[in-house]
């Protein structure tokens, strides 16, 4: 799998609208996405810091980070072409004001999932006796 990372920074006064973001900018990025490129992501993962347990805020840099998955490489990259459309590029750009106050930083990454967790607690068990 591979993504497309979007990632929005934070700053003091700043509030992302997540409502907006998930109910409005996501199908209009996904539709225009069908659109120009005739590709569909797998899903869209979107992280949104915590608050701790005693109402203190995040420090996170971040105040959203969206992951958008592909299943090859080849999507992924075109996908990270989308603003060289016109109406693309315009679109998605002039809806930013609705829930964020400015562009977010962009990585595209290869995913590595690792799932075994029983045998990384064997691997250190291993490696705590030897």
């Amino acid at each position: 799998m591979y993504i497309v990372a979007f990632m929005y920074p934070s700053a003091a006064g700043n509030v992302f609208n997540y409502d907006h973001f998930v109910n409005v900018h996501l199908p209009l990025g996904v539709g225009l996405t069908e659109k120009y490129l005739g590709i569909k992501p797998e899903k869209i993962v979107v992280y949104t810091p915590i608050t701790g347990g005693d109402g203190e805020s995040s420090s996170s840099p971040y105040s959203a980070i969206s992951s958008v998955y592909f299943k090859s490489e080849k999507d992924a990259k075109a996908f990270s072409t989308l603003f060289t459309y016109e109406e693309a590029a315009r679109r998605l750009s002039e809806d930013f004001a609705n829930y964020t106050p400015g562009a977010p930083d962009l990585i595209i990454s290869r995913v590595h999932e690792l799932a075994d967790m029983d045998g990384m607690i064997r691997d250190f068990q291993n490696s705590e006796a030897a």
